[in-house]
């Protein structure tokens, strides 16, 4: 499957699999800061007032366990960081609900048991 890229975002499972695979804590410390410059550097090319991205990796701890680990920035005038979050957070929540209502309504996602007369 080839990714799918759009607005509402990007679906690959295979490539989610692939970079679900647990990191090292110096590995994930090193791509977080090499990805966070080039967003930054997107972000100047493209001309993007202001940005703010969450970002979830997986690291494997010297346990031998696996810990998610979630980060944040924001590149822009601070004082758009907390709206920018809560607008998302709203948005996601009314997309929920819209796919929630999608699947009720839809005549294959819910069968009625067949009674015997």
């Amino acid at each position: 499957m080839t990714e799918q890229k759009t607005s509402d975002g990007i679906s690959d499972p295979g490539n989610y699999r692939k970079l679900s695979e647990p990191v090292s804590l110096e590995d994930a410390e090193k791509r977080l800061s090499a990805f966070w410059t080039e967003l930054y550097d997107l972000r100047n090319k493209h001309g993007i007032q202001d940005a703010y991205t969450v970002v979830m990796l997986t690291v494997a701890t010297e346990d031998g366990d696996d810990e998610t680990v979630f980060t944040s920035m924001h590149c822009g005038n601070e004082l758009n960081r907390e709206p920018m979050t809560a607008w998302a957070l709203g948005q996601e929540q009314a997309n929920r609900q819209e796919r929630i209502i999608k699947l009720m309504s839809s005549k294959t996602a819910i069968k009625k048991p067949v009674r015997n007369k």
